[in-house]
């Protein structure tokens, strides 16, 4: 190096000083200890590497046929089925997806759906990012042109002018500062657009899901992938686009200024070190996108295990298992906080190593590559201006390059983190579309057709297991049907398969009513705290639905009816939400069985709707049903509601049933005439 200060290596390759830097470290003892740090932990590391690569590419292959096996191995749930005349229990009108899309990654699916084409939202914020990128960087060339300044004025001891030049470094620090603030807001503000686009897509699945339950219940972890997972999602995606963008307008627009100073070739070079450091951190480092999903599933099944103690908070209470469920919470934490502590610190080895290679390496790859430029301009007594001003321009705009490098190999965190969390939030979408489907609603040309018609009807729980076999009866207007029969045999299972929340085995299931006359009273009544009197009165109904004009006067008589009079004293009390508060389990039932008071429906499918009431209450709204002609399904443990009822449905264990037809609406009379052992009636 000293020889070339006399222009003996004014005209030498950068290998020569490469060369020269070599021996001059070899010949330090502390240099000798670096180098062969550097061998070992080169070697180490690209072994680890390898090895790590290869037992993922085996576990992935031995997931991918146990997947498979499990494909081949499970029942057809669906075979020869009609739901409302719809052969398979599948939907006539709902078209397979083309095969291009079937073949799309989850990671695109996902993507299209948060951006679907170009005139959206976040294509508005990304590009807000991208000129905010360009504009930043423009700026930034200018400030570090200042800072060389500054430095040659610092040495040369020209105080007045340095003064001067601080002026404006100060000045050109005001576009820079807004101008970096803006790429973050800009940054937010697209994975805020994204989110609601994608978030509008969940709650769209949810509305229009053919059997909502089977689709959460498949997809496991609904809350956490329906919010955290899709947050994660598009911050992740807008990282990994800032991640491309930034480094490749930094690259493109310094190079030119870079090639003028220093020259093409020794650029290049300085260009092939960051090539080679960025893509070997990116090899030897983990995989994050395996490690984020880990991590993610466990925060799912921990925000579970929360919901799951809020919602029973009462009962564990009163079952004294408070210890119990502190501990299951623990256990999930403790599994939380495993996973995250191995993900941090495969971050903190990979970013060390990242910083390490690519950043401090860097700049001395940087400083190494000008040394042939200023030498030769020395031996040829060149003017390359002040040396420290050109030293320091130079070395800013490197290091620039070298940080858009590492952001640009750091890219592939950011989209495996993104792929991770859109595979997780694909298994909630092609939960809510792939559940098995079928139209319900079906209004007949002839008013006295049945309203429920089972044909050789069969029912499986979710898991393959046959609950019900060869059903067949006709429940026509008037009529009222008690299902009885002994835990486990079926009976809610029947009401899912009539509501179309699971599909038919096989046989055929018409429901015959029109939806707007129908009420379901399930045993767990939904009555949100954050609804009004009226809203809970009337749901699902909306202000755009012709019931929601019903009088407060109505409202207030259903309220008497039910024996909830006392909430409300006025019409001002239908509409504070906070009334339902701290309503008990009977009194939720009460609330509910107005909807059938103010609706008058054709048909009430209920679910032991008054199990938590008095038995007052209990004949008096079955005694409104009958009185209003209002058909039944009622599943009850009650045989004395018998008395409600003109029919009832025995169903036993073994999968077959009983219909019986009760003589004049009374029960325990003993008659049963039109009974079929096999459960066929017509």
């Amino acid at each position: 190096i000293a020889e070339g200060r006399h222009g003996g290596m004014a005209s030498a390759a950068p290998a020569s000083v490469t060369s020269a830097l070599a021996a001059a470290w070899a010949a330090d003892p502390a240099g000798r200890l670096l180098l062969s740090a550097w061998a070992v932990t080169a070697v180490g590391v690209t072994t680890r590497a390898i090895l790590l690569r290869r037992r993922a590419r085996t576990r992935s292959k031995e997931q991918q046929q146990q997947q498979e096996s499990k494909v081949e191995d499970s029942p057809s749930t669906a075979s020869g089925a009609t739901i409302d005349g719809a052969a398979g229990g599948t939907d006539p009108q709902r078209e397979e997806p083309p095969t291009a899309t079937k073949q799309q990654t989850p990671f695109r699916r996902v993507l299209t759906l948060a951006v679907p084409s170009w005139r959206t939202r976040p294509v508005l914020w990304v590009g807000v990012l991208t000129s905010g990128i360009a504009l930043r960087l423009l700026v930034s060339i200018k400030v570090n042109s200042e800072i060389g300044v500054l430095g040659s004025l610092l040495a040369k001891r020209e105080w007045a002018s340095l003064l001067r030049c601080q002026l404006g470094y100060a000045l050109w620090a005001v576009p820079a500062s807004l101008l970096a603030a803006l790429q973050k807001y800009a940054a937010t503000q697209a994975s805020l657009s994204m989110r609601t686009r994608l978030q509008h897509h969940v709650h769209q699945g949810y509305a229009e899901a053919a059997s909502l339950p089977l689709s959460l219940s498949a997809a496991g972890e609904t809350v956490q992938r329906a919010t955290g997972d899709t947050k994660s999602f598009c911050d992740a995606a807008v990282q990994m686009y800032e991640a491309l963008a930034k480094p490749l307008i930094e690259v493109t627009l310094l190079s030119a200024k870079l090639a003028s100073m220093m020259g093409g070739v020794q650029l290049m070079q300085c260009y092939g070190f960051f090539l080679f450091a960025g893509c070997w951190t990116r090899f030897v480092g983990p995989s994050i996108s395996t490690m984020s999903g880990d991590v993610a599933a466990a925060e799912g099944k921990l925000v579970a295990a929360h919901a799951q103690v809020a919602e029973y908070a009462e009962e564990i209470a009163m079952s004294g298992g408070g210890c119990l469920e502190a501990g299951a919470l623990d256990g999930h934490l403790n599994a939380l906080a495993s996973r995250s502590r191995t993900l941090s610190l495969q971050h903190f080895c990979s970013e060390s190593l990242d910083s390490y290679v690519v950043r401090y390496l860097g700049i001395l790859a940087a400083f190494t590559t000008m040394m042939p430029a200023v030498a030769k301009s020395a031996a040829d007594h060149a003017t390359l201006g002040d040396p420290t001003e050109y030293f320091l321009t130079c070395l800013h705009l490197l290091v620039n390059v070298g940080m858009a490098c590492r952001d640009l190999f750091g890219a592939g965190k950011a989209a495996g983190t993104a792929r991770a969390m859109a595979t997780r939030v694909a298994v909630l979408m092609d939960s809510l579309a792939s559940a098995p489907s079928a139209t319900l609603v079906h209004t007949p040309a002839d008013q006295d057709a049945p309203l429920i018609e089972m044909s050789n009807l069969g029912v499986d729980r979710p898991d393959g297991t046959r609950l019900l076999r060869g059903l067949t009866l006709a429940l026509s207007p008037g009529q009222r049907v008690l299902v009885l029969g002994p835990n486990g045999v079926g009976k809610s299972s029947l009401l899912r398969a009539i509501l179309g929340l699971w599909p038919a085995a096989e046989g055929e299931l018409r429901l015959n009513v029109p939806h707007d006359k129908v009420v379901v009273l399930p045993q767990r009544p939904y009555v949100p705290s954050n609804l009004s009197l009226k809203a809970l009165m009337l749901y699902p109904a909306t202000e755009h639905d012709a019931i929601w004009g019903v009088a407060d006067a109505t409202l207030l008589e259903a309220l008497e009816w039910a024996g909830l009079g006392a909430h409300a004293t006025g019409a001002a009390d239908l509409h504070r939400p906070e009334l339902v508060q701290g309503l008990s389990g009977g009194e939720q039932q009460r609330l509910a069985a107005t909807r059938l008071y103010l609706r008058k429906p054709s048909l009430a499918i209920m679910d032991e709707p008054t199990s938590a009431c008095e038995p007052a209450f209990e004949r008096l709204l079955f005694s409104y049903c009958v009185a209003n002609a209002i058909s039944l399904v009622t599943i009850a443990h009650k045989k004395d509601l018998g008395a409600y009822h003109t029919h009832q449905l025995l169903l036993e264990p073994n999968g077959s049933a009983k219909y019986i037809e009760v003589n004049e609406g009374l029960a325990g009379t003993g008659s049963s005439s039109n009974v079929s052992e096999e459960g066929v009636l017509c």
